[in-house]
């Protein structure tokens, strides 16, 4: 009898012993987010966000975070300082990249500047980011790079003219100093 009343006295203290030592089952685990931001490193489906925190100790650091020029990799894609505002595949030169304008998706290293008849080269832009702007300072917005439109008759009949217009561009860039010199010396000979 002191045996059975021993048991019934002890028994609570057994239960509550197992009770405590027993692992919760996962299904009621809570989200491991040590800094609170939403985004944590352990039961990730019963988080806020189910994607796993890179830095639990940060909570500006995490899969939802705007990546800025900081030397840490702030929205855990792998990549530190991959900023790309403008979206146009080129990180900002602030960053190590070699996009000039981060604001602007049509300037990057990838987009053309010249040649002289497109309007990158009237824009005041530095569109393809080596650091020269438009048609005085780009060689690519130079009449020697330019390729002229075809000729209004061209354009009619549908068929692009086959004279090289680089080349009489430059052949027409020497010939205006040239007549200049000779009307200059006609002038100067009738003043004689």
């Amino acid at each position: 009898m002191r045996k059975i009343l021993f048991i019934l006295a002890f028994a609570p203290v057994f239960l509550l012993a197992s009770v405590f030592t027993t692992s919760v089952p996962s299904a009621l685990a809570c989200c491991v987010d040590v800094d609170e931001d939403g985004y944590g490193v352990e039961n990730l489906e019963r988080c806020d966000h189910p994607e796993l925190d890179c830095d639990d100790s940060d909570p500006n650091v995490n899969p939802g975070a705007e990546e800025v020029c900081n030397g840490i990799d702030d929205n855990c894609d792998g990549i530190t300082d991959d900023v790309d505002a403008d979206l146009d595949g080129y990180i900002d030169e602030a960053c190590g990249g070699y996009d000039c304008d981060d604001s602007n998706d049509q300037v990057n290293p990838g987009v053309p500047e010249g040649p002289c008849c497109k309007m990158t080269c009237f824009d005041k832009l530095d569109n393809d980011c080596d650091g020269l702007i438009d048609k005085f300072n780009d060689p690519d917005c130079s009449l020697l790079a330019c390729d002229f439109p075809p000729s209004a008759e061209a354009s009619v009949y549908g068929t692009r003219s086959t004279v090289n217009s680089g080349a009489l561009a430059q052949v027409g860039i020497f010939l205006i100093p040239v007549a200049q010199i000779l009307l200059l010396r006609r002038f100067l000979r009738r003043k004689r």
